[in-house]
């Protein structure tokens, strides 16, 4: 299955794979702090939806680096959140 893995500041953070859904990667500059989030949505095959969280809000500093590699992923990492999503 195709996913991402991220690697921030020279660590691996997560590896991210959905069979079926959208992966987002945010980077936020808010009252000049710089973080960078991962999150999705899930569609499921009996038209149900989950939102899924892998990684929380990361601050980062001037000179880090953050790096995002798709790969041929066997499993995703254990979200940090999952949430059924009502239509």
């Amino acid at each position: 299955m195709l996913g991402f893995e991220l690697e921030i500041k020279g660590q691996k953070i997560s590896v991210e794979s959905l069979e079926n859904g959208s992966i987002v990667l945010v980077a936020d500059i808010i009252n000049g702090e710089a973080t960078v989030s991962c999150g999705g949505m899930d569609f499921k095959e009996n038209g149900k939806q989950e939102s899924i969280q892998w990684l929380d809000e990361t601050n980062l500093k001037i000179g880090d680096e953050f790096t995002v590699r798709v790969k041929e992923i066997q499993k995703s990492s254990k979200p940090i959140r999952i949430k059924k999503v009502k239509l």
